[in-house]
């Protein structure tokens, strides 16, 4: 029982390590010298997500807005360190909206995840997306 155990164990682990390979890079967001804000697009299908990383300090206000073709893409925002599957994302766009302000909390690179719900995504479909973030001085 042991040996089956042991074996397990290592084929979820390599298996895990095979996918965190495979995942997209985080894009990091910059802003144009003197810019407050910045606007990216992209696409992603199905089950996939995009992640950008944002540099900010702590009390500043963080302005996103977020459109997509058939309003299918959502948006989590993620506290510095923090990552999805293992920690609360500090906006959760599915149930507070895909734009607004956020007050930040601390100081470093915050995490945001570009995703559609559970159900579109089963069904592969492409979302093309505009995301508009901006932070006060």
């Amino acid at each position: 029982m042991k040996k089956i155990t042991l074996v397990g164990s290592i084929i979820l682990a390599l298996s895990t390590a095979a996918l965190s390979a495979f995942a997209a890079p985080v894009k990091p967001i910059q802003f144009a010298k003197g810019a407050i804000g910045t606007t990216v697009a992209g696409s992603f299908k199905g089950y996939d997500d995009v992640q950008y990383s944002l540099r900010a300090k702590a009390g500043q206000t963080l302005n996103y807005k977020l459109t997509s073709n058939g309003n299918l893409a959502q948006i989590n925002i993620y506290a510095p360190g923090d990552k999805p599957g293992a920690a609360e994302a500090l906006v959760i766009g599915s149930a507070t909206g895909t734009a607004g302000q956020l007050k930040l909390p601390e100081s470093g690179n915050y995490l945001i995840q570009i995703y559609q719900m559970r159900n579109t995504a089963r069904n592969n479909r492409t979302v093309n997306y505009k995301l508009h973030m901006g932070v006060d001085r």
